[in-house]
C-alpha cells in the first residue's frame, strides 16, 4: 500500500505506462477563498509533477458571487449539535469565517470597482499550479461575466488580502 502522496501518484503513473496508457496530467478538485484546503498538498503536489489544477466551485458554491452578504441574513449563534460544538455560525449554518471572506471580497472588489464574482474567479485563475476553472454559468450573459475575470490583474496589494 502505498505511504504518500508521491507514492501513490507514482504507483498509478507506472501502472498507467505499462499499460501504454497515457500518464495524468491533472488534479480535478474544489478551490475557493472559501475552500483552500489543496494549498496544503495538492498544489506543491501537483506543481512538483508537472500536473495541472482544474478549479471547481470558484465562487464557492455561489456564496461569492456577490448575491450573498453577510449583512441580509440573520444574527449569529451557537451550534452544538452538528458535532463541532462551539464553532460560530449563523443563521444559514455557515462558519461565520466564510462570511468575514465574503466581507473583505466585497470591500476588495469594490476597492477594484469589479464584481465580486469577477475578482474571485480570478483570484483563483491565478493561483499557483491552476490550469483551468469551472464555472457554473446558466445563461450566456453570465458566462461573459465570468469570462471578463481574465481581462485583468488583481493589483498584489489588494491579492493579499484575500
Amino acid at each position: 500500500m502505498p505511504s504518500t502522496c508521491h507514492d501513490s501518484y507514482n504507483t498509478v503513473s507506472n501502472r498507467f505506462r505499462i499499460y501504454a496508457l497515457v500518464s495524468l496530467v491533472n488534479l480535478h478538485l474544489e478551490y475557493s477563498l472559501i475552500e483552500r484546503h489543496i494549498e496544503h498538498e495538492y498544489t506543491a503536489f501537483a506543481t512538483q509533477l508537472g500536473m495541472g489544477i482544474t478549479a471547481w466551485s470558484p465562487l464557492g458554491m455561489g456564496l461569492l458571487s456577490g448575491k450573498h452578504r453577510p449583512s441580509r441574513h440573520g444574527r449569529r449563534y451557537r451550534r452544538g449539535a452538528s458535532g463541532e460544538s462551539g464553532r460560530r455560525l449563523d443563521s444559514t449554518g455557515l462558519p461565520s469565517r466564510c462570511w468575514r471572506i465574503v466581507a473583505e471580497l466585497a470591500q476588495v472588489a469594490e476597492a477594484f470597482a469589479k464584481p465580486m464574482a469577477q475578482v474571485a474567479l480570478n483570484w483563483v485563475a491565478n493561483r499557483p499550479g491552476v490550469g483551468s476553472v469551472i464555472v457554473g454559468a446558466t445563461k450566456l450573459a453570465q458566462l461573459e461575466d465570468h469570462l471578463a475575470a481574465l481581462d485583468f490583474s488583481l493589483p498584489e496589494a489588494l491579492r493579499q488580502r484575500l
